[in-house]
């Protein structure tokens, strides 16, 4: 009995949903914000960094960010030529880490796949 009885409350609509949850896209303006604040980051903090850890996060970041954002966005290609830049230096960086390479490899890959003509 007990049994059965979780199964219908898990399985009901009010179970499952919030009435109060917003689930609508957030606005342009924030969404132009975060990109803004999440390729700081990239760029100023972790792409740059005397630390291979965080060359490493920011270098797998970068690559994702580039591969799964559609070619057609203007964000992408605004960003393009920094990464284009950030995957070039951490390819020629000394002590180079094995993951860093191929990811940085990657990357330029896509940006030359995702670059239009300006690049």
């Amino acid at each position: 009995k007990n049994l059965a009885d979780s199964q219908r409350i898990s399985s009901s609509p009010s179970a499952t949903t919030s009435s109060s949850m917003d689930t609508s896209p957030p606005s342009t303006d924030t969404a132009k914000k975060s990109q803004a604040l999440i390729t700081s980051a990239l760029f100023d903090t972790l792409v740059y960094s005397s630390k291979m850890s965080e060359r490493r996060a920011g270098c797998i970041w970068l690559v994702s960010l580039i591969q799964y954002t559609d070619e057609t966005s203007a964000n992408l290609q605004a960003i393009l030529s920094p990464a284009h830049d950030a995957f070039s230096e951490l390819l020629g960086a000394e002590g180079g880490d094995e993951l860093v390479i191929e990811m940085a490899s990657r990357g330029l890959s896509l940006v030359y796949e995702k670059a239009n003509e300006s690049l």
